[in-house]
């Protein structure tokens, strides 16, 4: 520390109205007498103080005067306070993000506004727990770039930094247990002092007694590197070498946690950690409340809590490292990325939102985007059919509202015709969120914490300008939206949405800066028609999202429904239809193995014209309610159209439901003919003969073949 950081961080703090004192060198006592009184905002008094002393630290004194009071969350000598933290959060709801210092060993100073009608004293903290303690009227907190007497700095913890977030107000259950005798506060015995262990009966208190360091570590291949003669080992974090330093420590102090104090680990923030809080971070996002709800989950079913180390919540793309933390650079694999396989489109619920890809849809004012995407996610998370998507399982979304009120997401909800007995528990509905911008590390990180403790699978923001702190003009806004927020989401496998507002001159595209085009994978824009919608792609990394497509409004029975128009299918989809069933080739076999096949045999199709034979050749698998009609049936089409649904009906019960495409009446195949199955013979994929990736024979492919009346000339592969 040179002697004018503390001088300066003093009368940094003392411009909030924070009351600062001097502290001595290597201890953590104030330098002054009677400091409780002494503690000034005066800036001329801290110019004296520091210029006489330019070694001391910084304190801030707590209280009324300040307007601050603190939680001192303690982990020396075995009191693991963030485990009591996680329980009473358990007990009573999550902390809000405040601001936050990283102690000397490890621990952690919460700040919270001084409330106006109640009184905080120092010694509250008894009510809270073990390891617990309340700075308030009377105390004082040791502060950046002050030095513990052990020779570690306190430092402000990475987004939770004074300059970058404001001081929270305490949730009223903590002010609650800190001024109400009669609360009740959950029991939490004292660990014995002479041991490592803790054997309270918390979710975390059973973690930290059922697991070892060397089990927690050794799944996430750290390495020890040496323990030395006190018994302290020295751990290598995963992807370094030990000669290129270790990276934590186990037993630092006697203590019976892993001190990282040098790591790339994203998810593993430099500080101390039991081992249950180390469970937290690796597989919570930090969240150690929905990390104890978890545990309590998995004893319930019977796991055991010594061997239960969760999968990654990552979703890497094929061939690439599975964890975005562990390996930042997410780099590919090439063996495995070879092998995967590239099939038809990946659609969450076509045409809107594509798995795992970053979306912007803009409309101008009232055009009815919002009203359009809540629809669909409604649909996505209920399981609900959808344009012309059949009803599936419920898959999680994160839906964050920061224009409408609660009775207006009841109204919209109620016109799709759901109510009080439609499960809408995977909708998870932010309501005007308070959390903090997110083009900042905080804010994007609330978000990326939510979505993976919540398990959702796409993110929706509705309305972009309203979720930043950067002007809509500026570039570098919606750059660090993608960096900090759309990049991690990807990373995880989770898609998102930007929904925003079209310019003044709609043709040029959405209001404000450019960059908004720059890091998506799909710009949409949506415009009013006569009888509906129309969905416009302006931008797009994907060949199979569709150019345009129109979509229809309609009310039946009260309701309000969204359709799409029936098109056709590209050029070629019949011929490679009739060559795979004449070939009795698998139903799930991938574009690559098609093409691979074909090669072989001596045909050449277009990517998106496999695509489409396989999509269809699986939709008539959909089930009693989706028998689709055979594709020798389909009118003549123009090249590059798109289909949203099933094909048009021309006579019968196709497509209604009464056709069991597993009754006897059935072949389970098509004909040997090498035309497609009837429309009562919906192709069962179990009677489908060989499955194995062994391709079947195809006959060779004719050259100089006629020109097809139907689906076009060759000069369209």
């Amino acid at each position: 520390m040179t002697p004018t950081e503390a001088h300066l961080a003093a009368m940094s703090y003392a411009a909030r109205g924070w009351r600062v004192i001097p502290i001595i060198p290597g201890r953590k006592h104030p330098g002054i007498p009677a400091w409780q009184n002494a503690a000034t905002t005066d800036l001329n008094l801290i110019e004296q103080w520091w210029t006489a002393n330019p070694g001391h630290g910084v304190g801030i004194v707590t209280g009324k005067a300040s307007g601050i009071f603190a939680v001192d969350v303690d982990i020396a000598d075995g009191k693991q306070g963030d485990d009591t933290l996680a329980d009473l959060q358990l007990a009573y709801g999550p902390l809000p993000g405040t601001v936050e210092c990283v102690t000397g060993t490890g621990g952690r100073h919460l700040y919270f506004r001084y409330p106006d009608n109640a009184e905080i004293r120092n010694d509250a903290g008894r009510k809270l727990g073990h390891g617990l303690d309340i700075r308030g009227d009377g105390g004082q907190v040791l502060a950046p770039p002050t030095i513990h007497p052990n020779g570690t700095p306190y430092r402000w913890e990475t987004s939770s930094h004074p300059d970058d977030i404001t001081v929270a107000d305490a949730p009223g259950w903590l002010l609650a247990l800190l001024t109400h005798d009669d609360h009740p506060t959950p029991p939490r015995p004292v660990p014995r002092p002479d041991t490592s262990r803790n054997d309270d009966d918390s979710p975390a208190g059973r973690y930290n007694n059922r697991t070892t360091w060397p089990e927690l570590l050794g799944h996430d291949a750290w390495t020890l590197d040496h323990t030395d003669p006190d018994g302290e080992q020295y751990w290598v974090r995963p992807g370094k070498q030990a000669r290129d330093g270790v990276s934590a420590t186990v037993g630092w102090h006697g203590n019976d946690m892993l001190r990282v104090f040098t790591t790339s680990l994203g998810w593993l923030p430099e500080r101390a950690y039991s081992r249950f809080g180390y469970y937290a971070c690796r597989y919570h996002h930090g969240d150690r409340s929905a990390a104890a709800k978890a545990l309590i989950v998995a004893e319930r079913d019977g796991h055991n809590l010594a061997a239960l180390l969760p999968a990654d919540t990552t979703k890497p793309e094929p061939g690439q490292t599975t964890d975005p933390d562990n390996d930042p650079l997410r780099l590919i694999k090439w063996p495995q990325f070879w092998q995967r396989e590239t099939d038809t489109a990946d659609w969450l619920l076509e045409p809107l939102i594509a798995r795992g890809r970053g979306h912007s849809l803009y409309a101008g004012a009232k055009t009815g985007k919002s009203l359009l995407m809540l629809a669909a996610c409604a649909a996505v998370a209920t399981g609900r059919p959808f344009l012309n998507n059949p009803a599936r399982p419920p898959e999680p979304i994160l839906y964050l509202d920061y224009e409408m009120t609660g009775d207006d997401v009841r109204e919209r909800l109620e016109s799709y015709g759901y109510g009080p007995d439609d499960n809408l528990e995977h909708l998870h509905y932010a309501l005007l969120p308070t959390i903090d911008p997110l083009d900042t590390h905080s804010g994007a990180d609330a978000v990326i914490g939510a979505a993976l403790r919540l398990g959702v699978i796409h993110v929706v923001i509705d309305t972009t300008s309203r979720a930043v702190a950067g002007e809509e003009n500026d570039a570098d806004t919606f750059r660090a939206l993608y960096r900090l927020l759309g990049l991690k989401l990807k990373s995880h496998g989770i898609g998102y949405h930007r929904l925003d507002h079209a310019g003044k001159n709609f043709e040029l595209g959405q209001r404000g800066s450019s960059a908004k085009n720059d890091d998506v994978d799909v710009v949409q824009a949506l415009t009013r028609r006569d009888t509906g919608l129309l969905l416009r792609a302006t931008h797009k990394r994907m060949a199979w999202v569709p150019e345009t497509v129109e979509i229809g409004i309609e009310d039946r029975d009260g309701f309000l429904v969204y359709t799409t128009a029936d098109h056709g299918w590209p050029a070629k989809t019949k011929e490679i239809v009739d060559l795979l069933d004449g070939a009795d080739v698998p139903v799930d076999i991938g574009r690559d193995k098609v093409r691979e096949l074909f090669k072989k045999s001596g045909y050449q199709y277009r990517n998106d014209a496999i695509s489409s034979a396989i999509k269809y050749r699986k939709l008539r698998l959909k089930g009693d309610e989706m028998c689709y009609q055979p594709v020798t049936n389909l009118s003549p089409i123009t090249p590059g159209q798109v289909f949203y649904g099933p094909v048009p009906e021309t006579s019968g019960q196709v497509g209604t439901g009464t056709q069991n495409p597993r009754s006897e009446t059935g072949t389970g195949r098509g004909d040997r003919s090498g035309q497609s199955p009837t429309a009562n013979q919906c192709v069962d994929l179990s009677l489908v003969g060989d499955r194995s990736t062994h391709a079947p024979d195809l006959p060779t492919q004719k050259r100089n073949q006629p020109t097809d009346p139907i689906f076009g000339t060759d000069d369209e592969l």
